[in-house]
């Protein structure tokens, strides 16, 4: 995919001696001078080399204080080490209060390029280099690997198809080229092939919109047509009636790499369709029990996880990928909409979004269960809210209030009102994805500039 490689102003160069390729890293803080030096101020910084795995690949250098950060050897990683460099910034006590990290990526393929590292304060929002291609208002997002796609949503007087848009998280910035697409999508999948084939495409964006007529595909990252060889089926998938029941359903990710848009989380109408897009281009349907407006996540060990938009199902429900679904639990009806989910730990499900508190669902009661709240509720109920797991039992809900603006509030189970997280920009209808390295990016709502969170 086509990139741009201006470099920012930062904080420092920092050098990359690999065994053969060689590369830069610079250190930007997006023109935020007070980044290292606001109280409690960083006295020390140390760049590790994390895998995929999350095990920690080495300290690469730790310098004795910001101040000595213009430059670095940092020794001689495996060139064929894929890993995400992370820079932390102590302060005195020995706490940190910076953080930057970048997206995971074979260290050998950044020969002679510079990336940069964006780093920023922990616990708040900070605006990321570069820009988007557009402000659009209530864009679909979707994340893999180094990028961010977006596509969707709306801008005050244009009409227009609004075209498939993309940012380099490695590079922060916009990609060169765009796609164009038919018709405003309201539903979207991005999914990565097992192999690329025969256009040239290691993946593929698929889209749905309002008229329920058809599934549309994008080839990435050259725009085409997305044929697949064939693979890509253009009549609509066994078990499926019309594309109108899953169109406007948010999507769920596998472990795998399918992607899973769930018709009963659409607001419009109930729906029990769910449609799997899979890594070998062929495409499939499940079915849940028919709800509306339900919160749905990936579940603890996969598996599709519904909860609410229902008077007469139980609250919980797991899709298994085989098709197979069931009620978890004897959880009451909650006919509630538009709440979002995420996985609380390996056997709990957390369920927020209403000024009533964030409920934990345990997805191995077996009888006599009952929600557990967690906290308090929010000051105001969000509409179309996005969840995120912070680790360590945080979490961060991003949504809406009734006027249209955006809110993001840290969720922590404790006895006062959830603190809002005031972002650097005022937005009408953004919307936020997390990120392979934890940072969670806010995009669009009136601002073509994104901005991130880290916890």
């Amino acid at each position: 995919m086509s990139s741009s490689r201006a470099r920012m102003a930062g904080f420092g160069l920092v050098a990359l001696a690999c065994s053969s390729p060689s590369a830069s890293i610079q250190v930007t803080t997006n023109g935020d001078t007070t980044v290292f030096t606001a109280d409690p101020a960083v006295t020390t910084i140390e760049v590790d080399a994390i895998d995929q795995t999350g095990a920690n690949d080495g300290v690469l250098l730790q310098p004795t204080s910001p101040q000595s950060a213009a430059s670095f050897d940092l020794g001689d990683p495996s060139s064929s080490l894929v890993a995400s460099l992370q820079l932390t910034g102590k302060d005195a006590a020995g706490d940190a209060v910076v953080f930057g990290a970048t997206p995971f990526v074979e260290l050998g393929a950044l020969d002679g390029s510079t990336v940069q590292l964006f780093v920023q304060r922990r616990h708040g929002f900070a605006t990321m280099p570069g820009a988007m291609t557009d402000a659009r208002t209530k864009p679909l997002l979707a994340t893999v690997g180094e990028a961010l796609y977006w596509v969707g949503g709306s801008i005050a007087g244009v009409t227009n198809p609004l075209n498939l848009g993309g940012y380099d998280l490695l590079y922060l910035d916009q990609f060169d080229t765009q796609c164009g697409t038919s018709a405003n999508a309201t539903s979207f999948a991005l999914v990565t092939l097992t192999q690329q084939n025969s256009d040239g495409d290691y993946a593929y964006a698929a889209l749905l919109d309002a008229s329920g007529a058809a599934l549309s595909y994008i080839g990435l990252p050259g725009c085409d047509d997305a044929t697949f060889d064939g693979g890509i089926a253009a009549n609509l998938p066994k078990g499926l009636d019309s594309w109108s029941e899953v169109e406007g359903g948010q999507t769920v990710m596998g472990d795998d790499g399918t992607a899973y848009v769930v018709g009963a989380s659409k607001l419009d109408a109930p729906s029990s369709a769910i449609l799997a897009l899979h890594p070998d281009a062929s495409v499939t349907a499940l079915a849940s029990t028919s709800r509306q407006g339900a919160a749905t996540a990936l579940a603890p060990g996969g598996g599709i996880f519904l909860y609410g938009g229902s008077a007469a199902e139980g609250a919980a429900e797991i899709v298994e990928s085989s098709g197979e679904y069931a009620l978890r639990g004897d959880y009451a009806p909650d006919a509630t909409m538009g709440l979002a989910a995420v996985q609380f730990d390996s056997k709990t499900m957390l369920v927020a979004g209403g000024t009533n508190p964030p409920l934990k669902i345990d997805l191995t009661c077996g009888g006599g269960c009952a929600a557990v709240p967690f906290g308090k509720g929010l000051p105001m109920a969000l509409q179309s809210s996005s969840l995120f797991a912070l680790g360590g039992s945080a979490f961060l809900i991003v949504g809406d209030d009734a006027t249209g603006a955006t809110h993001a509030f840290r969720l922590d189970g404790g006895d006062d009102v959830p603190p809002e997280i005031p972002l650097q920009i005022p937005r009408q209808g953004a919307r936020a994805i997390q990120t392979s390295t934890g940072a969670i990016v806010i995009v669009g709502g009136g601002s073509a500039t994104p901005e991130s969170y880290v916890d």
